[in-house]
């Protein structure tokens, strides 16, 4: 697996990995006690995942498209669990200076959008 990732771009080994992350992230969401998430913790996971995406993938880390479809309850989780979620699905792959810029994007953005409301 970390062949496959080596030398790409962070939001192309984050997009080779979405199903995973979007999985891991809804299941957090769900809580430990939960067999399945619900559809809203799908939903907010699917919409996190593509913001996160977007904002590696963009300079300055703003993201190109409007990501508000999650609430700040569940931006607090995601943002929180993003370390051990990358940790967990991209082992190796999620060194300090990736997690670093990955959650630093993500945080970035969701101050940029709450600034813009």
């Amino acid at each position: 697996m970390e062949q496959e990732t080596t030398g790409c771009h962070p939001e192309q080994l984050l997009a080779a990995h979405r199903p995973e992350i979007e999985a891991a992230m809804a299941q957090h969401f769900a809580g430990p006690q939960s067999v399945d998430a619900s559809p809203a913790d799908l939903q907010a996971s699917a919409e996190l995942v593509g913001l996160l995406i977007d904002v590696a993938g963009s300079e300055g880390g703003t993201p190109s498209v409007d990501h508000r479809g999650a609430d700040r309850h569940y931006q607090t989780q995601f943002g929180d669990a993003l370390t051990a979620v990358l940790r967990d699905v991209l082992g190796e792959a999620a060194d300090p200076p990736f997690l670093a810029r990955c959650i630093d994007g993500f945080w970035r953005a969701i101050r940029a959008q709450e600034a813009s409301l």
